[in-house]
């Protein structure tokens, strides 16, 4: 008579390796969203104590069920107001409403990135913060045990680690985005040029950074350095200094606004504009244009 244990035991062995595969994947797909039954007919956001989030053709992605009475979309703040910065100030979403079909970004207790699937939060934040518009590459300021950094919501990872005390975005619009390839950043009492793959580009500085170019930085006494630290003296008196995009713009005493893009070169251009209250620019092809308190004022064409 034939034995047969060695056949028996690799049976027993192949049966423990995938029977809990199998139970695994037939709880997962019990738990597929798109084949839960839907109660919520009119598929409103919040319905029942539940968050829903929709796709294409009204498909049920998932949904989450709310702890507290703050439970939605993400309330995002902006404290650019305690620093020099010359940040975006005229956005209009005053929510984040971000999810696909996989993970859904909320705020209940906390700000949360929550998978459908596992009904898990899977990461938690204490803020965020986009002034309140889009931001190019889709990845949003973020706020994590009393530490900034920056995160992608398309690739739920981290592009600046939380390290620093304080990041922000300069005014800088393309395409009716807000332009995120440099961050202003303070770490360790030093301001610093922060870059969206984390090269910190600049020397750091001990004044507060209010705007930048890729050649200078302009800090809150409107003094201008270089990326290497170095102090950087116009040929002209300027009390006020701005950037635009690649260029410093400068008022000088008798309120003559001049336009450069290398400060060791001539300037490109200037106007006088006699008294101001609050000035902003804009660049419209070859022409910067002059606001004052938003409305328009002069140009200077570009040499």
């Amino acid at each position: 008579m034939k034995k047969h244990t060695p056949t028996l035991v690799v049976i027993i062995i192949l049966l423990a390796i995938f029977l809990p595969i199998s139970v695994f994947a037939t709880i997962l797909h019990f738990k597929n969203p798109s084949e839960v039954k839907d109660t919520n007919v009119k598929h409103e956001f919040k319905y029942d104590n539940k968050l829903y989030y929709y796709g294409d053709n009204d498909e049920l992605y998932g949904t989450y069920e709310c702890k507290t009475d703050e439970c939605g979309a993400i309330k995002t703040i902006i404290d650019d107001d305690k620093y020099a910065i010359d940040y975006y100030k005229d956005g209009e979403l005053k929510e984040l409403n971000y999810y696909d079909k996989d993970f859904a970004f909320l705020q209940d207790d906390k700000i949360n990135i929550y998978n459908y699937s596992l009904e898990k939060v899977i990461a938690s934040f204490d803020s965020f913060k986009n002034y309140n518009t889009k931001l190019k590459d889709d990845i949003v300021i973020s706020k994590k045990d009393d530490k900034w950094g920056v995160l992608s919501l398309k690739e739920k990872g981290v592009k600046i680690p939380y390290e620093y005390d304080f990041l922000g975005l300069i005014n800088n619009i393309e395409d009716d985005e807000l332009v995120t390839t440099n961050f202003v950043g303070l770490k360790d009492n030093n301001w610093y040029i922060v870059s969206i793959d984390n090269n910190i580009k600049s020397a750091g500085l001990s004044s507060e950074i209010k705007t930048f170019t890729d050649k200078y930085i302009i800090v809150k006494d409107n003094t201008i350095y270089d990326y290497q630290g170095n102090v950087i003296t116009p040929n002209v008196s300027l009390k006020s200094v701005y950037a635009l995009n690649n260029y410093i713009i400068g008022v000088t005493d008798n309120n003559t606004v001049m336009v450069y893009q290398d400060l060791s070169n001539n300037f490109l251009g200037y106007a006088n504009i006699g008294e101001y209250f609050k000035l902003s620019f804009k660049l419209d092809n070859n022409k910067i244009i002059i606001y004052d308190n938003n409305e328009e004022k002069q140009s200077i064409e570009l040499n």
